[in-house]
């Protein structure tokens, strides 16, 4: 069923245009029609459909999803899509991003791009918030800000500590399931009783992989980046440009296939070589396109 806002300003850019409805999360991640929708524009709609196809990617591929038992049609689904011709580009670029650290399966591993997971992390929790405060939206003088795991720990042990603080309100309130067995489920909090909009959020989809969120002003001394140089300069973070985790099996497997020859059986130099690029610890997956060369 559809939710039927009176609004007609869009959930997430705050534009007043025609809407229509999008679901949180994106139908496309989990893999089935739900009932969480809030308003919003063509341009965020359709504009998302990459970003979303390559979150549901690092999603499924994740081995921390393994024991879900929807997680194999999910993942077939993303195969048969990145088996097509005109995905031979976007095929490229996942080739790119898969590691191999050592000469046995359990040891692949893939990098998460973390630009295009944190946009659609940043677009389910504007939309959660829409729904979760009464089709109020998220002020525009607020930032989301995203973390994929224990990506905090990169900033060190201080900010940990206060990072774990921030989020200790999530351990009394209620959980939200979508799915049955759940494929997606969220906790959410006020953590600032004089500010409504100052929220944290925590998402786990497939039963493994896990992200957070915050929902603060600009400029608050509670976001833990606002100590740092932003994310996307690769000279001083690149630690934090992709977070490599270990890969499915499916994957080495989908690899293997790729390369034409066991992945037991090569090295990192040989598997460079045969694919013609040099996967790097920290590699990027830019923006891609259905174009052909």
């Amino acid at each position: 069923m559809s939710l039927k806002s009176k609004s007609s300003i869009c959930t997430y850019c705050g534009q007043e245009k025609p809407l229509g409805d999008d679901h949180v999360p994106p139908q496309s991640v989990i893999g089935f029609d739900h009932n969480l929708v809030v308003p919003s524009c063509i341009c965020c709609n359709s504009g998302a459909s990459k970003d979303d196809e390559y979150f549901q990617f690092a999603v499924s591929m994740a081995a921390a999803t393994d024991s879900h038992p929807n997680i194999s049609k999910i993942r077939e689904r993303v195969f048969r899509g990145l088996g097509k011709e005109e995905a031979r580009k976007y095929r490229d670029l996942i080739i790119r991003n898969i590691e191999i650290s050592g000469e046995i399966e359990e040891d692949h591993k893939f990098s998460n791009y973390m630009e295009r997971i944190k946009s659609v992390s940043e677009r389910i929790t504007r939309g959660l918030y829409y729904i979760e405060k009464n089709k109020n939206r998220l002020p525009s003088y607020y930032e989301v800000t995203t973390y994929i795991g224990n990506e905090y720990a990169a900033y060190g042990t201080e900010n940990t500590r206060n990072f774990q603080a921030l989020f200790r309100p999530l351990f009394d309130t209620e959980v939200r399931t979508l799915g049955d067995p759940p494929v997606f489920e969220y906790h959410f909090a006020d953590i600032d009783d004089s500010n409504p909009c100052a929220t944290v959020w925590y998402f786990k989809y497939f039963d493994g992989y896990e992200l957070f969120a915050l929902t603060l002003p600009k400029g608050d001394p509670r976001q833990l980046s606002t100590h740092f140089p932003p994310i996307h300069n690769m000279h001083l973070l690149p630690h934090l440009a992709t977070l490599t985790v270990p890969a499915c099996a499916e994957l080495s497997d989908w690899l293997r296939e790729q390369l034409g020859e066991p992945i037991e059986s090569q090295t990192r130099t040989k598997t460079q070589a045969s694919i013609g690029v040099t996967p790097i610890l920290h590699g990027r997956l830019g923006k891609y396109s259905d174009s052909k060369d």
